[in-house]
């Protein structure tokens, strides 16, 4: 309010127009102000610290009267002489700023620029493949995926093929909780983690940052599985007005030299600014979709208009009209309807200092626990001026695009899994509390919460909420706030992602006898004629492979059906053989039976002759018997 008021003051003093940045967006909190916040985030034991950081002085208004574009240069305000450390006898004289110490050497793996990726994810399974795919052309050596739902196994499985080696994942669970233990902030964040995605956000890139460290690794960027991050090698590499280049070769493996050009300038922390995605195409409702990870869609294939960040916004009334349009279409007054203070990156090789507060940012501390605003001010870069706690570096056009909702159904899915959640930012261990305040976030939390019992579920509601905020579905009035500045096309993202499948089609193709140069054709550029001649050739190749082992599986089945056929016609053949065997066993066992019956009969008649001859013996001893008796 205090910077609104101001900014008023300011205009009616000098009696111009103020250029929408200073207008817009020195109303928002300054990175200064952001900074101070930090400091009642209890991330160490030292919950008592009464350091709190110095303000900055803010860079002084354009002078000129409705400026075109933007000064070339600004030379960075001089610092003010900076407030005392707090006195600490013990320490004082080695644990002070950074900047009073020598800095340790750069590592072999910041020199040469290599950097990984760390990023928390879930319902991503339509869209790994594209992230991963995107982040390895542009020259990432690593990605650490972490996987908030250890069930969603498909998803996994997805990043390993498109990335291989480069790809790892680890997914929530104890391992993970024992690596998070061993973290600086553990004590402070752990009785938040199973509450709150941000508070694991947080460990997680603590973790990632240690992973990197032993894997050689110089720097690591933090984003979302909704972002990319778009390097440019230097602003000489782009046309006049543009803000990406254009060809996907343009891009091939840029990253490494990015960041040890980042390392050569003694960086150690850069706060890219953002652009976020304008939807041109509201999708029907659709009540047969549910709000799973197979239901969201690849924003990353179809979408490429964006909202330029607002230090790439052009200083003329066209530009202000077209950001002021966008700040009416939400109850919040904002141009982005989500975050606008970007992504950081850091070094991983200085001392282990610096810790991420937030998802955005990556801070310094000194051993005392307190905030290293000096350490910042001389190693952190950012190319977003309204980050005054950094050192500016405005002509660097590297961003992050962030794909925040892409169609009705994915805004509608969004909040439906996140709740009703509350109005208080749980985050870290706060010393005080925060809130999320008016914003879009809370807007959607509230269209939902009050549709949530319609039939459709609030579908309808988040469709019409999607179509009034975030898309633009009128193609001359995209291109005339192209033409105004505010917007951007990034067609170069496509373009990436289906070199990179026709590159993966041209590896299965290799196999085909296509010549090993393939690849060095290709990289002569997708114009010239003999890489279109390799690339067809290897088309054609897969294709007629596909056709072949079409014809190989028809062959297969009808072998296997013939074998089919001569394993049953044997197995009739043995049923038949052994009712035969059956038969003749029966006419054995009729024969064996009528041979008993004859040996009974004879053994019967010897018996009854046994009989005759025992009775007559027995007659015989008893005439004698008599004789003897009378004699």
């Amino acid at each position: 309010g205090i910077a609104r008021r101001g900014s008023a003051r300011r205009e009616e003093r000098e009696g111009r127009h103020v250029h929408l940045i200073t207008r817009v967006y020195h109303t928002m909190t300054s990175f200064a102000a952001r900074y101070a916040r930090f400091d009642k985030i209890v991330l160490s034991d030292d919950s008592d610290d009464e350091w709190a950081p110095q303000s900055q002085p803010k860079a002084p208004l354009p002078k000129t009267q409705a400026p075109t574009s933007f000064p070339k240069a600004q030379a960075p305000v001089p610092p003010t002489v900076p407030k005392p450390m707090p006195k600490i006898p013990a320490l004082e004289d080695q644990y002070l700023s950074m900047v009073s110490r020598p800095r340790p050497p750069a590592s072999p793996g910041a020199v040469l620029g290599r950097a990984a990726v760390v990023s928390t994810m879930k319902d991503v399974s339509e869209r790994i493949e594209s992230w991963v795919s995107w982040h390895l052309w542009i020259g990432f050596e690593m990605l650490f995926l972490f996987f908030d739902e250890p069930s969603e196994m498909d998803s996994m499985q997805l990043a390993v093929e498109a990335g291989g080696p480069a790809v790892k994942v680890i997914p929530r669970n104890e391992e993970l909780r024992s690596a998070w233990s061993r973290q600086n902030s553990w004590q402070a964040l752990g009785p938040k983690v199973d509450q709150e995605v941000q508070v694991r956000q947080c460990l997680n890139t603590q973790y990632a940052m240690e992973l990197g460290l032993a894997s050689g690794i110089g720097w690591l960027l933090n984003i979302d599985s909704d972002e990319l991050f778009l390097p440019v090698k230097s602003p000489e590499s782009l046309s006049v007005g543009a803000h990406a280049p254009d060809s996907p070769e343009e891009l091939r493996g840029v990253v490494p030299a990015h960041f040890a050009a980042l390392t050569a300038a003694g960086c150690e922390n850069f706060a890219y600014y953002n652009h976020e995605v304008v939807p041109e195409i509201v999708a029907p409702v659709d009540t047969t979709r549910e709000a799973g990870s197979s239901t969201r869609g690849d924003p990353f294939l179809s979408l490429s208009l964006f909202k330029l960040a607002p230090e790439r916004v052009p200083l003329n009334d066209d530009a202000k009209r077209v950001v002021e349009s966008w700040m009416a279409r939400n109850s919040a007054g904002k141009y982005f309807l989500y975050y606008d203070n970007g992504k950081s990156a850091v070094r991983l090789d200085t001392d282990g200092l610096y810790v991420p507060p937030t998802v955005h940012n990556f801070l310094p501390r000194t051993t005392t626990g307190a905030w290293d605003e000096q350490r910042l001010k001389a190693t952190g870069y950012t190319n977003d001026t309204r980050h005054h706690g950094l050192t500016p570096h405005q002509h660097h056009f590297s961003a992050i695009l962030h794909f925040a909702i892409w169609d009705p159904h994915a805004l509608w899915a969004k909040y439906f899994l996140h709740g009703d959640f509350p109005d208080k930012i749980i985050g870290a261990v706060m010393k005080e509390e925060l809130y999320w305040g008016p914003c879009f976030h809370i807007q959607s939390r509230d269209h939902l919460r009050k549709n949530r019992d319609e039939p459709d579920g609030g579908r309808a509601a988040m469709r019409e909420l999607f179509r009034c905020a975030a898309a633009l579905e009128l193609a001359s009035e995209a291109e005339r706030q192209i033409a105004a500045g505010v917007l951007y096309r990034f067609t170069v993202v496509q373009r990436v992602l289906e070199a990179a499948k026709e590159e993966a089609l041209a590896r299965k193709g290799h196999m085909l006898g296509i010549p090993r140069n393939w690849y060095q054709d290709i990289r002569m550029g997708p114009n010239t004629e003999r890489a279109r001649d390799t690339m067809g050739n290897v088309k054609e190749g897969a294709e007629r492979k596909d056709d072949e082992d079409n014809l190989v599986e028809l062959e297969d089945n009808d072998e296997q059906a013939l074998e089919d056929n001569v394993e049953e016609l044997r197995l009739e053949n043995n049923e038949a053989d052994d009712e035969g065997t059956a038969m003749e066993s029966f006419e054995e066992e009729d024969a064996d039976e009528l041979a008993l019956e004859e040996n009974i009969e004879d053994l019967s008649e010897r018996n009854i002759s046994y009989s005759c001859q025992i009775a007559s013996a027995t007659s015989v001893a008893d005439e004698g018997e008599l004789t003897l008796e009378e004699n």
